[in-house]
């Protein structure tokens, strides 16, 4: 078996400091060969997202220092376990999947169709944030029977949420790698 991939799937408008710290870690808490952030073109749940052109080339701009850290676009809207899953397993054959979440997504996996399929399939890393209790990661933990490494975030209180509400409110945020803040400037982006 090859040594594992990290999957990250998530909207990233945008990608921040966060993202690419907590990918770093998980590369070397768990040996992983890569990641690969796995854009998702309209997430679930979400609205008024930025055109995924935009957020591809953040991306880019944020990995580019870091050759361990890939990209991967989604051929749907975004990712789910009956028509995501299969492809990552015919790209990765032979290979381990680490799958990384932000402990607000992780905790609503056991919601998901065919969770118990996913649960089966890798590993999972989560990165606590700072209003998660570490209480409801177990009970995911344990409802699915996952095989779960806890990571503590080194950004606990960045969110892509707030970096647009501040760019949006100051026209500046300290929480994006420079490349990306200069992007989101000449871009006119979350303004």
């Amino acid at each position: 078996m090859n040594q594992p991939i990290g999957i990250y799937a998530g909207t990233f408008d945008p990608i921040h400091n966060g993202h690419i710290s907590f990918a770093l870690q998980a590369i070397a808490k768990a040996n992983l060969s890569q990641v690969y952030f796995m854009v998702e073109l309209k997430p679930r749940y979400k609205t008024n997202v930025t055109n995924l052109n935009d957020r591809i080339h953040m991306i880019r701009l944020a990995m580019k220092p870091y050759p361990k850290l890939k990209l991967m676009t989604l051929k749907e809207n975004s990712f789910s376990v009956e028509a995501t899953l299969p492809q990552l397993l015919a790209k990765f054959a032979n290979t381990k999947l680490v799958y990384l979440f932000g402990s607000d997504v992780f905790c609503n996996i056991p919601k998901w169709p065919s969770a118990t399929t996913f649960a089966n399939s890798g590993s999972f890393i989560v990165s606590i944030r700072h209003s998660q209790d570490p209480a409801v990661i177990d009970q995911t933990t344990s409802k699915l029977q996952l095989k779960t490494t806890i990571m503590h975030s080194q950004y606990p209180t960045v969110s892509s949420r707030h970096i647009r509400q501040n760019i949006h409110s100051t026209n500046h945020s300290q929480d994006t790698p420079k490349e990306v803040t200069e992007y989101i400037k000449n871009h006119s982006l979350y303004v």
